[in-house]
């Protein structure tokens, strides 16, 4: 096979393959990790790539985010998230279905080259309030008349059951994600 002008060739083979690759190299060694990276395109966007850029002003975030499982003795279980909020699951079925509008997004940020994210969309406390309307519809957190303590996932609990731990491997994530309770990003316009 021939290759027609080798000098041509090879320094389009330099050009386009071997230096990008090397400073994508170089990227890894500088940065070996990301703290963040999410993206939402349109269809009319789809014609130019997206653009990624470094804010150094912005906090690592943990890679793991695992949400913790607590079977209740009647079936029942509890799923606690990884900033502390609890949802009652009942009779070990399905993620509820939550009544009415449900947010997709608790939180979107605008992310500039530099300085803090802008916060344009928070939707937590509204999140809460159907978390907690859900939780109260179905009795928890119970509380236990003997001891008069509200019974929960932690180990002052009364009642009985079993928890899964929380593993810092990820094995066990649990899709809570995109059911509109975790913080998402908005895309960058």
């Amino acid at each position: 096979m021939k290759w027609g002008d080798g000098s041509a060739f090879s320094a389009a083979l330099v050009d386009r393959i071997i230096a990008p690759g090397l400073h994508a190299q170089d990227l890894l060694d500088t940065y070996p990790y990301l703290t963040r990276m999410y993206t939402v395109i349109s269809p009319n966007e789809m014609i130019a790539d997206p653009t990624f850029h470094i804010n150094p002003d912005l906090d690592d975030v943990g890679n793991v985010r695992v949400a913790g499982n607590y079977n209740l003795c009647d079936g029942n279980s509890v799923v606690t998230l990884p900033d502390g909020r609890e949802i009652f699951v009942p009779d070990g079925g399905p993620w509820p279905d939550f009544i009415g509008e449900m947010w997709w997004a608790e939180e979107i940020s605008q992310v500039a080259l530099k300085g803090k994210p802008m916060h344009l969309v928070n939707n937590t406390a509204a999140i809460n309030t159907k978390i907690e309307e859900w939780n109260k519809s179905h009795g928890w957190p119970r509380s236990d008349a003997a001891t008069g303590t509200a019974g929960s996932t932690g180990d002052d609990n009364a009642g009985c059951g079993c928890t899964s731990d929380q593993p810092q491997n990820g094995a066990a994530l649990l899709g809570v994600a995109g059911l509109g309770l975790l913080a998402l990003r908005r895309r960058r316009r």
